[in-house]
């Protein structure tokens, strides 16, 4: 099989497409042939060793970590899928693998595919979804009447967010860039911050929840725009993580980072809203798999509108 290896950490541009033997499911999981899959920040955070600690990867790597496609293969007959089932699925970032034509999958961490979605659309989704559901009902609660404070709206991620936030009963406001507003009006954000316009933490205004997609907003800053009792989601931890911790516990909430999982309750509601038409995933661009070190370079520049795709067989 082709794939999109990395020999070694420090640079995501030491990426080579290569040929690797086909891997081979074992007990528990089942052989996907990959159509498309999403391109993350965590990727080439991974590969220029800034996750190390939190992610260790074992060289060679293959990055991809949530992607689209069909069951060629079952280890066994009693498993959930069978071949030709189409399937969504997202693995540990540092696992990865999703960035090839084959890969052997745990059947925990896949889904049914959406039928109304596309393979880019849909690869879009596993990761993107989980983070911004998991970050808003599960670890923030958010509640019929409450507001959330969306920083990355523009993002993978925070696209999604936004929808969800208001698929839950909530008042999403979005930070991201003053031309991207249409676009996130439509999405659901009732007001649009630019972020160029000056810190978002010195507004007057107080929310129930703010969610940090894009581990940007540093905790005790943050912690400013809560109502007392308020909660803190965020991607990553920032220096004032473990203080941040203590402030928003004396203030009757807390700080939290989430980590994604494959629910299968999860996936189940995500492909609930996309088939009533109320969670689409926007996709900014859809690179070939010869191609993955520009995808990269395009995310980790920023400033886009939703996903970044690489296809297999473009």
């Amino acid at each position: 099989m082709r794939a999109a290896v990395l020999e070694r950490l420090g640079t995501a541009d030491a990426l080579r497409i290569s040929e690797r033997p086909d891997p081979v499911p074992v007990a528990g999981e089942v052989l996907v042939r990959i159509r498309a899959a999403s391109v993350n920040p965590v990727d080439w955070k991974i590969a220029t060793g800034k996750l190390k600690l939190i992610f260790p990867v074992v060289m060679p790597w293959i990055p991809g970590c949530d992607f689209s496609g069909e069951v060629v293969a079952v280890a066994s007959k009693e498993g959930p899928f069978r071949v030709g089932d189409r399937v969504i699925g997202m693995v540990p970032p540092n696992r990865g693998g999703g960035w090839a034509e084959l890969m052997a999958a745990p059947v925990s961490c896949l889904a049914p595919m959406p039928p109304a979605m596309d393979w880019e659309e849909a690869a879009g989704l596993p990761l993107a979804g989980l983070t911004a559901l998991q970050s808003l009902r599960t670890l923030g609660r958010l509640q019929e009447g409450e507001s959330v404070l969306i920083n990355g709206a523009a993002g993978g991620v925070g696209c999604l967010a936004l929808q969800l936030a208001q698929a839950l009963g909530g008042r999403a406001w979005a930070v991201a860039r003053a031309e991207q507003a249409d676009r996130l009006h439509d999405l659901g954000a009732a007001e649009v911050w630019d972020y160029r316009e000056g810190p978002v933490w010195r507004r007057p205004e107080f929310f129930h929840l703010v969610f940090d997609a894009a581990a940007t907003l540093p905790a005790l800053r943050g912690l400013r725009l809560l109502v007392r009792g308020g909660r803190f989601i965020t991607t990553l931890p920032s220096p004032t993580y473990p203080f941040g911790k203590i402030v928003a516990r004396l203030r009757g909430g807390y700080l939290r980072v989430v980590r994604a999982a494959p629910v299968a309750e999860d996936f189940d509601f995500l492909a609930r809203l996309v088939e009533a038409g109320r969670l689409r995933v926007p996709v900014e661009r859809v690179y070939p798999l010869e191609e993955t070190v520009e995808a990269q370079r395009q995310n980790r520049a920023g400033g886009g509108f939703g996903k970044i795709i690489v296809r297999m067989d473009c």
